[in-house]
């Protein structure tokens, strides 16, 4: 009986001694989205779900992406964000993990009357006054494009919509185009077949690799879950 007692005992510490790592992410297939089941799934989800620890059991939270950025600065307890590119200006704030995963070069995603344009130059279609950058509010694009936004200063119109909503706006407004990687460009295809009629992917001279990928924390997170992100094989 008093082997029971001591047995439950080592069990209930642990237990109690556990903390939930909440990560954020929002819905953007294929990297991270809420499936039909109700449960995250995606690409980067799937990898951090390698991360078990029983004592710090992960969970995944619906959350958008400012005030992912918010509660990060904010310093709330035991919070992650998943996916998100390293910057040193994020690096003062928060604890980034080792890369997750790294995306493909970003290609441009224009309408199809445009397809003539083969391998166009990120500089090339910022200097192009007909056409206007389609931008996402808050995300973070390639150096190389980021320098040349700024030195150019292309004609720019900035939402706050999921990507598909972008490509659909793609479609009907022929003067608008967007950045993506491959993979993402080819989940969108796949799932809504119909884009294929009017808008098309075309690569640029954004090199052979993308940005990388990570899980990016509050410092308020316990250190030695610090220690085991920032060395992490995922």
């Amino acid at each position: 009986m008093k082997f029971f007692i001591i047995v439950l005992s080592i069990i209930f510490c642990k237990i109690v001694n556990a903390q939930e790592i909440t990560v954020f992410y929002y819905e953007r297939p294929p990297f991270y989205y809420t499936n039909e089941s109700g449960k995250a799934a995606g690409i980067l989800v799937d990898k951090v779900r390698k991360i078990k620890s029983k004592k710090y059991p992960i969970i995944f939270k619906v959350y958008p992406p400012k005030r992912q950025l918010l509660a990060i600065a904010a310093k709330e307890k035991n919070i992650c964000g998943l996916g998100w590119f390293k910057t040193i200006d994020r690096e003062k704030i928060g604890v980034f993990s080792t890369g997750i995963f790294t995306d493909e070069p970003l290609g441009l995603m224009i309408h199809k009357d445009f397809g003539n344009l083969k391998n166009i130059s990120v500089e090339t279609i910022f200097k192009n006054k007909s056409f206007e950058f389609l931008k996402k509010n808050s995300f973070k694009y390639s150096d190389n494009i980021e320098v040349l936004e700024a030195e150019l200063k292309p004609t720019t119109y900035t939402v706050s919509s999921s990507i598909a909503t972008m490509l659909e706006m793609i479609g009907v407004r022929q003067r608008y185009y967007t950045f993506i990687d491959r993979v993402e460009a080819n989940y969108i295809f796949k799932t809504k077949p119909s884009l294929r009629d009017s808008i098309i992917f075309i690569p640029t001279d954004e090199g052979k690799k993308g940005n990388s990928r990570h899980l990016y924390c509050s410092n308020n997170i316990p250190e030695d879950f610090s220690k085991l992100i920032k060395s992490f094989s995922f």
